[in-house]
């Protein structure tokens, strides 16, 4: 008990250590903005007209590599034209990037404009924890306590006490969304989420071109839908942590919920249509939707989709219970639960569907891939079990241990094959010399990334990176029950 006080304290003073810095800093730079003003009158508009042109110059430079290259993509290797895809689809794909993108500039200069009327309205720099957000409230003033009221009917109590469930429900829910805040931000914690991705894509092209040239031009839309799942749930939580009209952030906040179950499905979908045989070897492109849209891509996304719920409200329970609200660890740990059901049933459906679409990846999970299987269900038994008794310790683990036991189960069911009995791990492979300088590569980048990594998850397990975003008003209202 000593030690969990005196770990609150030192969690206190670095909370106030950091409060008392951002208001030093937001001191400085006001102070530093005010007499670089007044020496150059014009610089508010020269500001906003640098960022602009940062953004010329460094598009300009694009432009000038592209263009001066031309017409080799590989100097004197490969031509501009024979490297172009083939596959007419590319057209959707470019089209929704331009829309996206569109979308997202228009209302990154609405949330900016909302930004600047808001600081405009407080008087400028203000001594407050979040820049460009609203100002302060002024305390309310004292009323008189009313009168006792008389005791109403027995219609009348049952509406008071629907209410009052009704706001119970309404104050756990914005104690929900703190908490996923809080654990999803600040952005960095996020973006650092998508360095996997972008390091299995490099090695796959790398080490496997060709199979990767089959994948990408038969579920080039799925791939697409991912990427544009990733960018809008990145900005939607951006967005939402910088308005504070309550309708705009729940259509940010429904946005960022739909990208969240777009992502998992689309690449569990992927999967099961590699496992199934639906993509053809050699660089050809297959069905662009009967590839992804079938009963084991529709299992393999559906199970991808009930894993990533299951694990993060796994995480939630750890994180409410650092929070210290066990009401909201209760919520979370009656998820984890019904997840962990729901993921037992979509894997035995599963099991069904691959002893006929499949029936290579099945037969190595009934015998070379056993081994992990029995591991996952083992692990997540024991989880369940640990979550049901409402134990603080090792359900994390236990659960994290029965989801990378199903994807490794995954891999060795599907060996040797890249493309389940067309194309070979080893027929596929680059040449020695490529795969020789990508291992050296992956090994300078875990000596080099891991370690940020790592202090990154340290710093996010002991509560030191500082927190982003404007303050819901529903917010307040839980820190007015609380107090």
């Amino acid at each position: 008990m000593r030690g969990q006080a005196g770990r609150g304290d030192r969690g206190r003073d670095v909370d106030r250590s950091g409060e008392r810095g951002r208001r030093r800093e937001s001191r400085a730079l006001g102070a530093f903005a005010d007499g670089v003003h007044a020496r150059v009158p014009h610089h508010p508009r020269a500001a906003a007209c640098s960022g602009v042109l940062a953004v010329v110059t460094m598009e300009a430079g694009w432009v000038v590599t592209e263009v001066g290259r031309q017409p080799w993509i590989v100097y004197n290797l490969m031509k501009v034209e024979a490297a172009a895809t083939g596959n007419t689809g590319v057209w959707i794909t470019f089209i929704g990037v331009i829309v996206l993108y569109l979308a997202l500039g228009v209302t990154t200069i609405v949330v900016l404009r909302s930004m600047s009327r808001r600081f405009r309205r407080a008087g400028g720099f203000v001594d407050i924890d979040t820049p460009y957000g609203p100002a302060p409230e002024p305390e309310p003033a004292k009323t008189v306590e009313p009168e006792p009221a008389k005791p109403r009917s027995l219609s009348r109590e049952h509406r008071g006490r629907g209410r009052a469930a009704g706001r119970h429900r309404d104050l756990r829910r914005v104690r929900r969304r703190r908490l996923r805040r809080r654990i999803l931000g600040p952005d960095r914690r996020r973006e650092a989420n998508h360095v996997w991705l972008i390091f299995i894509f490099v090695l796959t092209w790398t080490a496997f071109p060709a199979v990767f040239q089959s994948i990408t031009l038969t579920m080039f839309v799925p791939l697409a839908i991912a990427a544009f799942g990733i960018v809008l749930r990145g900005a939607s939580f951006a967005f939402r942590k910088t308005v504070v009209t309550v309708r705009v952030r729940r259509v940010f906040g429904g946005l960022f919920a739909l990208s969240s179950v777009l992502v998992p499905f689309c690449f569990g979908a992927i999967a099961g249509g590699i496992a199934s045989g639906r993509v053809p070897a050699g660089g050809k492109a297959g069905d662009p939707v009967g590839s992804w849209l079938n009963r084991t891509s529709l299992v393999t996304g559906g199970l991808a989709v009930v894993l990533a719920a299951y694990l993060a409200a796994v995480y939630l329970v750890r994180d409410a219970r650092r929070a210290g609200d066990t009401d909201l660890a209760g919520y979370f740990r009656r998820r984890a639960v019904l997840s962990a059901v729901a993921a037992a049933v979509v894997a035995v459906i599963g099991f069904v569907v691959l002893s006929a679409s499949a029936p290579h990846v099945f037969d190595r999970l009934i015998s070379w891939a056993l081994p992990p299987v029995v591991l996952s269900v083992l692990c997540g038994f024991g989880a369940l079990v640990l979550l049901v008794r409402g134990a603080a310790r090792g359900g994390r683990v236990l659960a994290v241990v029965a989801v990378a036991c199903i994807i490794f189960s995954w891999g060795v069911a599907q060996w040797p094959y890249l493309l389940p009995e067309s194309v070979t791990v080893s027929a596929a492979a680059a040449p020695t010399g490529t795969l020789i300088t990508l291992l050296v590569a992956v090994g300078l980048a875990v000596l080099i990334v891991l370690p940020g990594f790592v202090l990154l998850y340290v710093l996010d397990q002991r509560r030191l990176l500082p927190e982003e975003g404007v303050e819901d008003a529903a917010d307040r209202i839980v820190d007015t029950e609380a107090g």
